[in-house]
């Protein structure tokens, strides 16, 4: 009995010590499984912080390509950081669009936000592209998203625009309005479309209290940003060219070769979505990825492609690897 009585005493404190043991690395499991996803949130909330932490001064933004174009026959030379390419031609697959605009002399830089959105209506095919606040209200443009270039009206609302557009409102006009700008008191609107119908400036006044719209000038094409220059002259982004208005006269800014160069080399007016000129007359774009700066030297036009970061050369890169075709001609 003795002997059977320690076999089973032995048995029973080896066993406990296995469980025992079980238990401990169980709990170093659980506590290194709990730290390792702390771990992980911890690294994506930093990312999370970082897309929205970059810095807004583009002077301190990253130089990754300049283009140089001749001003006479167009001749163009591109120059790369050799470690950038990949993610300077995968911009199209880009997560970030930024916006430019000016706080006193520092041209600033944040994540662009579309306007579009059904905020007025029930409707899903109408949609909201702009709104700005007037003395007596607001005024809102809303296209019909289906219509392919057709189909738009610009509203005002009196009072609060978070009340139901029922409340108080009346038609200022059928333009199909992109965006709304005001310079010096003035509003100013965009009208533009993919089939090429109605592009041009429009203003938008008070007259006896009521609010109309007029042209103020035709376009030859989609117009995608303006702001006004050190001159107080407009300066417009269509899909193919920069033009300034002096005099309510139209000017290419650039001419016809240096622009057909400008637009296929680097990259594409269709995503510009906000331009500002600073006081050396340089102008930027706010696009995909990154931001342009284009300036005259000589006779010749140079352009700088900034980003804020490798890390978003990175992203962008990935983003389109995901791609199959771009895949393939990658590697």
């Amino acid at each position: 009995m003795n002997v059977v009585d320690s076999i089973a005493r032995f048995m029973l404190k080896h066993l406990f010590s296995i469980y025992f043991s079980l238990f401990v690395m169980l709990f170093l499991l659980v506590g290194w499984a709990e730290n390792a996803e702390i771990h992980i949130v911890g690294e994506n909330k930093s990312l999370a912080d970082k897309r929205h932490n970059l810095s807004k001064d583009l002077s301190r933004w990253l130089k990754v390509a300049k283009l140089s174009i001749s001003k006479d026959d167009g001749q163009a030379t591109i120059e790369y950081n050799s470690s950038y390419v990949d993610g300077i031609k995968a911009a199209w697959a880009s997560d970030y669009q930024w916006k430019v605009y000016k706080d006193n002399s520092c041209i600033c830089v944040i994540p662009y936000e579309p306007a579009a959105s059904n905020l007025f209506s029930d409707n899903p095919r109408e949609y909201t592209t702009d709104i700005i606040d007037v003395d007596d209200g607001t005024i809102v443009a809303m296209n019909d998203m289906t219509t392919h270039g057709y189909g738009g009206i610009v509203l005002y609302i009196d009072g609060d625009k978070e009340l139901s557009i029922n409340q108080s409102a009346y038609i200022v006009s059928f333009n199909r309005v992109l965006r709304f700008y005001k310079y010096n008191s003035i509003i100013y609107a965009l009208e533009g479309s993919e089939v090429g119908k109605n592009n041009q400036i429009l203003k938008i006044r008070q007259e006896n209290g009521r609010w109309e719209a007029d042209r103020y000038i035709r376009l030859p094409d989609k117009p995608v940003a303006m702001t006004m220059d050190n001159n107080g002259n407009i300066i417009v982004v269509t899909r193919s060219s920069i033009f300034v208005i002096e005099n309510r006269s139209l000017k290419i800014l650039y001419s016809e070769v240096q622009l057909k160069c400008l637009n296929k080399c680097l990259f594409e007016f269709d995503d510009v979505n906000s331009v500002v000129v600073d006081s050396d007359n340089n102008i930027f774009l706010g696009m995909l990825q990154g931001v342009a700066k284009i300036t005259i030297q000589d006779q010749r036009v140079e352009i700088f492609w900034l980003v804020p970061d490798e890390k978003i050369l990175r992203d962008d890169l990935l983003n389109a690897l995901k791609h199959e075709w771009w895949k393939h001609n990658w590697e």
